[in-house]
């Protein structure tokens, strides 16, 4: 359960900070990848507006989903190894959930971008729980194993055990009464 609120939070903490930075990267665009061409049309208010829509196209569609999907990723395979629980499956539910919000809110995001990353968030998030469906399918099925061995260890145990008291019940009367023949 905690795991899957600490997910949960740091995928909403994930978000906002790479929404908020997304000015600061197109920003950063501006002065260091293009700053001759921001140069040239800095007079004309049409191309810089065309130049600003173009980056956010860039940052938003590509730059920003890769960015999140990778950092998110980590979070959400880790929820995927803890095992499909209630308190993870609703983890999972709300990751997404965040993430599709925070960007389809985002005014820098295009819509058409929000959709398409949504629709890739969704997709990872359903193959990570059949991931982790398998993973902890495969660790219930492994524990079940290693519990009925060890039972089956106990009851070959207490047998041996019972064996050895009357071979030994068997051996002391054997010799008790060797014993009283030779005398």
């Amino acid at each position: 359960t905690v795991t899957s609120i600490a997910s949960v939070l740091m995928a909403a903490l994930t978000a906002a900070m790479v929404h908020t930075h997304t000015d600061l990267w197109i920003h950063h665009s501006q002065q260091r990848d293009l700053s001759l061409v921001v140069n040239r049309v800095a007079g004309d208010e049409e191309a810089m507006a065309q130049l600003q829509t173009f980056l956010t196209n860039q940052f938003s569609s590509y730059q920003i989903w890769k960015n999140l999907l990778l950092r998110t990723g980590l979070e959400v395979l880790l929820l995927s190894y803890v095992g499909v629980y209630q308190s993870t499956v609703v983890a999972m539910i709300l990751v997404s959930a965040v993430l599709c919000t925070i960007f389809s809110w985002s005014p820098l995001i295009p819509l058409w971008a929000a959709v398409k990353g949504s629709m890739v968030v969704v997709v990872v998030i359903v193959w990570v729980l059949l991931v982790g469906r398998l993973w902890t399918k495969s660790r219930r099925h492994s524990f079940l194993l290693e519990r009925f061995f060890e039972e089956a260890l106990k009851v070959a145990v207490n047998a041996s055990r019972h064996a050895d008291s009357i071979l030994n019940h068997t051996l002391k009367n054997t010799m008790a009464d060797a014993a009283s023949d030779v005398e």
